[in-house]
């Protein structure tokens, strides 16, 4: 499974010139130019695509970016013409040292085109790496996948407690009574033959002990809170642990076996005050149509580390959740963490929120967030609230992104106000594919901006519906290295209804 490209490769369809291209060469293949741009002086853009992979045996750094079409990685940068148009100089990549560079690119602002994702930029030398959790070369479950387990020294099971399985090198990541066809039964301390499937795991990874892999079994107790245990709400938190090395999972040999003891872990204690109030008055500020879902609080342990954000599965060591009550209040619990110094530990507290949509119809509804994510040090005695709110007033080709919008046209711009809370570093646009009924879970196009807008290319021949996802970040963000940033920060959607091209 090559996790670094998680998804079959997405082409720029809304930008390149399979939707019509207008002015491009007929000669700007890989490696060629197509298309003089706005005139002037013109140079190359360079730079790498590898990326750092963590695994339970250290790093691996500098490994090119593979898509799932060998030897090809579609990589253009557009250049911006006065009718809105862009003309396209296309890229060569080199798999087997990750080296790219698009030839006589025409000084100024451009966007520079990735596979799916797209960055309005003036630089000249990127890194486009990733850093991911997991081995390179780890294989997706992709059938029904059973294991057994045999765990002794549980805490007596309760209500409410549950059972992680983590394997940071197997990128695989999950609840194995989630897994299993049924939780374990109240005051059990022990578990025999305990049959689950991996295929319900969150982050499916075929775990290898041959290569290193480990995996990380945490029970999860269910805890009265401490401030008003009487009124019956509860928090999970780690409470015990084992380490587990040379499980490995054969898709076609019988079911793994999984044995371990657990052990009792110390327990830290961590005190905030946290304010749902506030992630819903920033919510409403700048969309009075959303509907506040579910309020949410985790400690999650975080494999890069301190300074980096990996993608990758991150463990949790304690979860809370209001469901839809915005109630301010001040806590104070305790968790165990049986994870390396390495890992840093990270609060995330998050408002998930609705926006209507409708279509040929049909109505429902699509997801948007408020989060923010901090060491877990900076929120000990503090507050839990919003560093930024939701992007304001969003127009689709000059028009308020209110309602359904038709026939915006080919080349629309979306534009947008910066937050009425916090200070934007950049901007993350994602363009969702839309039919009668939803949307579907990957963007079609993803834009990286630090600007307050992004243009649709000369697509002349593209149709379709679409909504966008607008994401003001806090994150540290450096335009020659876009997409790695660290693990602390603030962000918030604005979600636009569909329109159609």
């Amino acid at each position: 499974m090559q996790h670094h490209a998680p998804m079959a490769i997405l082409t720029l369809s809304l930008l390149v010139s399979a939707c019509g291209s207008g002015t491009s060469s007929d000669t700007g293949g890989i490696g060629g130019t197509g298309g003089g741009g706005a005139g002037g002086t013109a140079g190359p853009v360079t730079g790498t695509y590898t990326d750092v992979y963590i695994t339970d045996t250290g790093e691996i750094k500098d490994v090119p970016r593979i898509y799932s079409v060998p030897s090809y990685l579609p990589i253009t940068a557009l250049i911006p013409k006065g009718d809105g148009s862009f003309d396209e100089i296309y890229g060569g990549y080199d798999e087997a040292t990750g080296a790219f560079s698009i030839p006589d690119v025409p000084y100024g602002e451009y966007y520079l085109g990735v596979g799916q994702r797209v960055i309005v930029t003036s630089e000249r030398t990127f890194d486009l790496g990733d850093v991911f959790g997991g081995r390179p070369d780890v294989e997706p479950v992709e059938a029904s996948l059973s294991i057994s387990a045999n765990i002794d020294n549980l805490e007596a099971w309760d209500t409410g407690d549950s059972l992680g399985f983590f394997s940071l090198g197997g990128y695989a990541d999950g609840r194995l009574d989630v897994m299993a066809q049924a939780k374990p039964t109240k005051g059990t301390t022990s578990l025999s033959n305990y049959s689950a499937d991996l295929l319900k795991l969150d982050d499916r990874g075929i775990v290898d002990g041959s290569k290193g892999d480990k995996v990380v079994l945490t029970q999860l107790t269910a805890r009265d809170m401490i401030p008003d245990p009487a009124a019956y709400r509860s928090y999970r938190a780690v409470a015990r642990s084992t380490e587990i090395a040379g499980v490995v999972v054969d898709p076609l040999g019988p079911p793994a076996v999984v044995t371990g003891t657990l052990a009792a872990l110390p327990q830290t204690q961590l005190s905030f005050t946290w304010k749902p109030t506030a992630f819903v008055s920033s919510l409403l500020a700048a969309n009075p149509a959303a509907t506040p879902s579910q309020h949410a609080f985790f400690l999650l342990a975080e494999p890069g580390g301190k300074d980096r954000a990996a993608t990758s599965p991150r463990p949790t060591l304690l979860s809370l959740s209001d469901g839809d009550d915005a109630t301010d209040e001040a806590y104070s619990l305790e968790y165990g963490n049986p994870f390396p110094s390495s890992y840093a530990t990270i609060t995330q507290a998050f408002l998930k929120f609705t926006v209507p949509m409708s279509l040929g119809g049909a109505s429902w509804t699509e997801s948007g967030y408020i989060i923010v994510s901090s060491l877990v040090d900076s929120v000990d005695g503090g507050i839990v609230e919003p560093i930024i709110s939701p992007p304001r007033n969003v127009k689709i080709a000059g028009m308020p992104a209110t309602n359904t919008l038709e026939g915006v046209g080919t080349r629309p711009t979306i534009s947008w106000d910066p937050p009425a809370l916090g200070t934007a570093t950049f901007y993350r646009v994602r363009i969702m594919n839309c039919f009668a009924g939803g949307c579907g879970m990957y963007p079609h196009t993803e834009f990286y901006t630090t600007g307050t807008s992004i243009t649709f290319s000369q697509c002349d021949k593209c149709t379709g519906e679409y909504y966008a996802v607008i994401t003001a970040h806090t994150h540290p963000y450096d335009p020659k290295v876009p997409f790695r940033h660290g693990p602390v920060g603030g962000r918030a959607d604005a979600v636009t209804p569909v329109f159609t091209l």
